[in-house]
């Protein structure tokens, strides 16, 4: 069975649909980024007549190795460009993303709890459904004219995620082209501060039984690193409230946790609180309040796209628990980033909006892990020639030596950007979080994870799996 495009008549009408409650948003396509590079990727349907053929002829095989490979590093020069000399500014915003995906509810209806993912963790899930029609006056030639199927979203886990600062992907920001002075990568601090705002935004949204709090925490001298290493911030002058807060999302062990549901089973935590807290303290920031204090400290210290590429890494612990990794983020380093040349306003008011639709996306693991590796998915590319399609990427570019491996995983990440603009800030997050690891092994099994939602609510095309697997291309 060959693979197969999901048909785009069908997502001209897409809501997700919460008991009586739904809403679409759009945001403007990536045309309209003024991208100056087009690179096309080759033709290898025209190789092979007949695409049911299991093996192709060699020479076919070399063909077809022989374009891709044209293309791939053609690809990886282009992201080296990047790499070197900065991001076109909109490849930090993760709100391209948000093509036709719904706002999370308020007063979610129906919840379950059951392991979900790779672990035995027994997950609390928010139950809803996905209803796609088709455009009036279309004939897709199907026989039913709207679908509705179940969605799962993970909005609660009984075992808080792990993380640490031992991350080297992206450990030095390489900015974006208006970001050119030298200054401090603070992509992790603000990372754990995000995940704070967006649990607390899920705890406000879902109303009553939940409850965010700040703990008591003694620090035991321990890294998780097994490094010495230690970093001084500077806050400036802030309210006593203020300080408390950063006190605690910045405390080694645990400073806060946000109780989405208590059960007969147990508290469920929010999916980016970071670890299962102690005691019990008192008065923590709300949404608002803790997303203000993050962009004073982000503009105090003019930290640019740091702030944007930030939350997109946020957004991926939930998948990080998914399938079974461990988030590590980018220690701080007071010249490891670059800042913008002139200083920039920060758009506040459009982050705080979007954040309701952020947290759906991020309760999507499935969603979010087929959005990435459906970057390397190529229509034109058969089944039957997808080993010489991935070849070159996944067994030449990425080499795999230990000494090579973190800048390779920034230039994966930068690949899979210029190839999907429009998610290119989830791309950057997901390799800054530590997760390049398990896309590339998806990646290399020759089947990863395809969900149908993520075709409408982020505007990146997917392939239905068949039964082709990535194989020896000779």
């Amino acid at each position: 069975m060959p693979h197969q495009l999901l048909n785009p008549c069908l997502f001209l009408s897409n809501y997700l649909f919460f008991g009586s409650r739904h809403m679409s948003i759009s945001h403007p396509s990536m045309c309209s980024m003024g991208c100056s590079v087009i690179l096309q990727p080759p033709r290898v349907s025209s190789i092979v007549e007949d695409t049911d053929i299991l093996q192709p002829q060699k020479i076919q095989v070399d063909e077809a190795l022989e374009k891709s490979r044209d293309y791939w590093y053609r690809l990886s020069s282009l992201a080296c460009a990047y790499w070197d000399h900065g991001l076109t500014p909109e490849y930090t915003n993760p709100g391209f993303a948000l093509q036709r995906i719904q706002k999370f509810p308020g007063r979610p209806g129906k919840f379950r709890v059951r392991p979900y993912g790779v672990s035995s963790i027994p997950v609390l899930f928010m139950q809803a459904s996905s209803t796609w029609r088709l455009k009036e006056n279309t004939d897709c030639g199907m026989v039913e004219k709207e679908i509705t199927k179940p969605a799962l979203l993970k909005i609660g886990t009984s075992v808080a995620i792990p993380y640490s600062f031992c991350g080297k992907v992206f450990n030095s920001w390489i900015g974006t082209t208006e970001e050119n002075r030298i200054g401090p990568n603070y992509l992790g601090i603000l990372t754990v501060a995000w995940c704070y705002i967006l649990s607390a935004r899920l705890i406000e949204l879902q109303g009553d039984g939940g409850s965010m709090q700040y703990v008591n925490s003694e620090t035991n001298g321990e890294s998780i690193c097994d490094s010495a290493e230690t970093y001084t911030l500077d806050f400036r002058e802030v309210d006593e409230n203020v300080a408390q807060w950063w006190d605690a999302i910045l405390v080694q062990n645990e400073g806060w946790r946000a109780i989405v549901k208590q059960t007969p089973k147990g508290d469920f935590l929010a999916p980016w609180v970071k670890r299962y807290p102690l005691a019990l303290a008192c008065y923590p920031l709300t949404s608002e309040q803790a997303f203000e204090a993050l962009t004073d400290f982000a503009c105090l210290h003019d930290l640019g796209s740091q702030l944007l590429i930030a939350l997109a890494t946020a957004m991926m612990f939930p998948t990080h628990q998914h399938y079974g990794s461990t988030v590590q983020l980018p220690f701080p380093k007071a010249t490891g980033g670059k800042l913008p040349t002139i200083p920039t306003s920060l758009t506040r008011s459009t982050l705080l909006e979007e954040l309701p639709y952020y947290i759906t996306l991020s309760c999507s693991p499935e969603v979010m892990m087929s959005t990435l590796c459906g970057s390397f998915w190529e229509p034109d590319v058969p089944c039957n020639l997808v080993s010489p399609w991935l070849h070159p990427v996944l067994n030449e570019i990425i080499s795999g030596r230990s000494d090579m491996i973190d800048d390779e995983y920034e230039i994966l990440a930068l690949m899979g950007a210029i190839r999907r603009p429009n998610i290119s800030a989830l791309w950057i997050g997901a390799a800054s979080s530590g997760l390049s690891p398990k896309i590339f092994q998806k990646l290399r099994r020759g089947r990863p994870p395809l969900d149908a939602l993520a075709f409408p609510w982020t505007g990146c095309p997917q392939k239905l799996p068949g039964y082709c697997r990535l194989g020896s291309i000779y």
